[in-house]
């Protein structure tokens, strides 16, 4: 059993003592019990007992070397780490102030969680449930898929600029996570499918689309061999159907439990359209790219849209019991995928260390300064209202 299970279980357990406290500082009691806790066992890792980590490790030593101006430096650095352009200036970045891998992990751990701390309490009408579902959703797997995690997190940032149609500051928040991890660059598509208003013809445009996708993924070997695009050990894999098939039907069981208990809501303008949308987009990549593992790795993005679904679903259940039935449904079909299904194998010898004194101190002035900062972003009339949704 990985420790991020008894992470959960202490996550759930606040979670539920919580439930009944009606503070106006709720949100901000929540976080301070758990935040601390998620960054920790986010850095502290021993790099020995978990995949890839021991390849980011040498990538951030590395990166304290070169010269991120130099060309010819930085070709040679991405002939060995395979890292895009962003994502070396990160490296570069914290290794000007520390050696140390540990507290590059401690503040990239930080800045991760704070961003999806900042979308949830902005846009959550359950800021608990949402942290316990991205514990389940994303939490392990951002351990060691350092990368894409982190672009994932940050292009989340972009929600208010589409929500509010302004473009401009969209299309900066998108370059520079694509620049983290191309990835990322399929959340563009989000922006022109929300300004669609009819419902036929954003399902019509946007299955087409991803369909496109892909074929277009469906053809990548051919792609990789004639443009070298660095992909071939993403394109086949050997749970990959099974893994992309039990996505499918999971995503497919939360959108539809969602149509029903919202029905026309769901298009409204705001978050739950947008919920809408990329769910939608994430079960048609799931479908179309069942035997697809790179395909299964663009779409994660489209999955968070989980941590906004299930909070709205049970807020627009009127029965207690149905509420409680569903949160327990998400809460065990998740868990179970997570903790023990097939991806549990990649978690299981992983350990956690205690942590050096430069460590321990980049650890308590960094919580103090996300926990301050996600905090102070929200104004205040959404707090209030979050904390009494």
């Amino acid at each position: 059993m990985s420790f991020t299970f008894y992470i959960f279980l202490y996550c759930f357990l606040i979670f539920v003592l919580l439930s009944t406290y009606n503070g106006k500082n709720k949100n901000f009691l929540f976080l301070m019990l758990i935040l601390p806790v998620l960054v920790y066992a986010h850095s502290f890792i021993d790099t020995n007992t978990i995949a890839d980590l021991p390849n980011y490790k040498e990538s951030f030593y590395d990166a304290s070397t070169i010269n991120v101006f130099n060309p010819v430096d930085i070709e040679y650095f991405r002939m060995f780490h395979k890292c895009e352009y962003g994502y070396i200036l990160l490296l570069k970045s914290i290794s000007l102030f520390t050696a140390d891998f540990g507290v590059y992990l401690c503040v990239s751990s930080c800045l991760f969680l704070g961003f999806y701390s900042y979308v949830i309490l902005k846009y959550s009408p359950n800021v608990g449930l949402s942290f316990l579902m991205l514990l389940l959703i994303v939490f392990d797997q951002s351990t060691f898929v350092l990368r894409q995690h982190f672009s994932i997190a940050f292009v989340l940032l972009s929600i208010p600029s589409i929500l509010e149609r302004k473009f401009y500051k969209f299309l900066l928040i998108v370059a520079i996570a694509t620049l983290l991890h191309k990835s990322t660059f399929i959340w563009f598509i989000m922006y022109f499918f929300y300004g669609m208003k009819k419902p036929w013809q954003i399902f019509l445009s946007l299955g087409t689309m991803a369909v496109v996708i892909g074929l277009i993924f469906n053809n990548l070997g051919f792609l990789n061999d004639r443009l070298g695009l660095g992909y071939a050990s993403y394109i086949e894999g050997a749970k990959t159907g099974e893994s992309n098939l039990v996505s499918f039907f999971v995503s497919l069981t939360m959108f539809v439990a969602y149509m029903v208990v919202c029905g026309k809501r769901m298009f409204d303008d705001g978050i739950m359209k947008l919920c809408t949308l990329a769910m939608y987009t994430h079960i048609v990549l799931s479908f179309v790219g069942v035997n697809l593992s790179l395909l299964s790795r663009f779409s994660l993005v489209f999955n968070t849209s989980v941590l906004f679904i299930v909070p709205i679903v049970c807020k627009n259940i009127k029965s207690g019991v149905i509420r409680f039935a569903y949160i327990f449904m998400c809460l065990t079909i998740y868990g179970y995928i997570t903790h023990f299904g097939s991806f549990s194998e990649s978690m299981k010898e992983c350990k956690l260390y205690l942590f050096n004194t430069e460590e321990m101190i980049y650890f308590l002035i960094l919580i103090v300064l996300t926990l301050y900062v996600t905090i102070k972003s929200q104004p205040k009339k959404e707090l209030i209202k979050l904390n009494n949704a």
